[in-house]
């Protein structure tokens, strides 16, 4: 039989609702470029890589860990609001899970839902003084166990979808808070981390009591000319 799992992702970069917190005790964070605050409403094209591990998927909580890529955007909004952005593509590739698929099939998520006409949004917000993070919402992803017929390019055909239901929603308020680090050149970029305090993801049909987590570090980069991406005030 064939089953469907959708799981919410923290992108990278996405919009959520904002922990409550004092106004006073939160700044605001913009996106600089090369050391230069990114101008307000104008959009800097950027790339993120990494390695990610969703845990916790399926009831035998097992997990599926990836090489990631993905494109979007990030922007100061005009009016000197929070740094925002959207992520428009995310890949995964070269997987390994456990407990997810059967034996001879590779479990790998998909952006699918992506095209929903925004991408994933994001806000900057800094709940702890000096660590800013991406608040993150409307993101879910497939995860899908693939049988490879092409070992060379890692292609294959889906043999089928895993679960129920999903992680995850596509609405406000149900994302991922990772941390941002930041990037001192292109060799050493910015990037987010997924650990402590990046919250997790319930299961949209399953109830509560069932959640997933990321864990791992995403790489920043500007698309053009691989500028160094960083969050200040």
């Amino acid at each position: 039989m064939f089953k469907k799992l959708s799981i919410g992702l923290a992108p990278l970069v996405a919009v959520a609702a904002f922990a409550v917190m004092p106004a006073t005790s939160q700044a605001t964070g913009h996106y600089y470029s090369n050391g230069l605050k990114i101008a307000e409403g104008s959009k800097k094209t950027v790339t993120e890589w990494g390695t990610l591990t969703l845990a916790g998927v399926t009831r035998e909580k097992g997990h599926v860990t990836c090489h990631t890529a993905a494109g979007g955007t990030v922007e100061n909004p005009v009016g000197g609001g929070a740094g925002v952005g959207a992520t428009e593509v995310f890949v995964a590739y070269q997987c390994e899970s456990e407990k997810v698929c059967p034996a001879g099939v590779v479990a790998r998520p998909t952006a699918e839902k992506i095209a929903n006409g925004v991408g994933w949004p994001n806000v900057l917000t800094e709940p702890e003084a000096e660590k800013w993070r991406t608040e993150s919402s409307k993101v879910k992803v497939d995860v899908a166990c693939y049988l490879v017929t092409e070992p060379e390019t890692g292609t294959g055909s889906v043999e089928r979808y895993v679960g129920k239901g999903g992680y995850g929603k596509e609405t406000p308020g149900e994302g991922l808070r990772p941390e941002v680090h930041k990037g001192t050149n292109a060799g050493h970029p910015s990037g987010v981390v997924f650990g402590a305090g990046s919250g997790e993801l319930e299961a949209e049909l399953r109830g509560t009591e069932e959640t997933v987590r990321y864990e791992g570090e995403v790489k920043t980069l500007g698309y053009l000319n691989q500028e160094l991406i960083n969050v200040k005030q």
